[in-house]
């Protein structure tokens, strides 16, 4: 039924799973064996584990192909506060005290804008 060099599916699952668990991705991650197939299903917290576990699962002897049904959350953008450009603020009613002199209004208010910037997700952070 099978040549000499070749696993069954049942030993092969055995150590597909093996692999994927040292690699330590921490996320779960389903296989399943045809013929020598895998297909690897399941959640990934994010996408740069999906490089990581494609290429345990390509390197075992005895897989002939891999197909992915593993599924990711979609990237959501990161914003950071970044400096704005200055704002013009509106000129302020000077007051003069009982001699005349000026002071300023103690009801003005002072104003600060602040742009946000999406960045880009660093993968080498992600990456176990």
């Amino acid at each position: 039924m099978f040549n000499r060099n070749e696993l069954s599916d049942k030993e092969l699952l055995k150590t597909v799973n093996s692999r994927l668990a040292r690699a330590g991705t921490g996320s779960k991650v389903t296989a399943t064996i045809s013929r020598g197939t895998v297909t690897l299903s399941g959640n990934l917290r994010y996408a740069a584990q999906r490089a990581p576990i494609m290429s345990v699962a390509n390197s075992i002897a005895g897989v002939r192909q891999v197909i992915d049904r593993m599924q990711c959350p979609p990237k959501q953008p990161t914003y950071v506060a970044t400096k704005a450009p200055a704002v013009a603020a509106a000129p302020q009613k000077a007051s003069a005290d009982a001699n005349g002199n000026s002071i300023s209004n103690p009801d003005a208010v002072s104003t600060i804008a602040v742009e946000s910037k999406e960045i880009p997700e660093s993968d080498e952070r992600l990456t176990t």
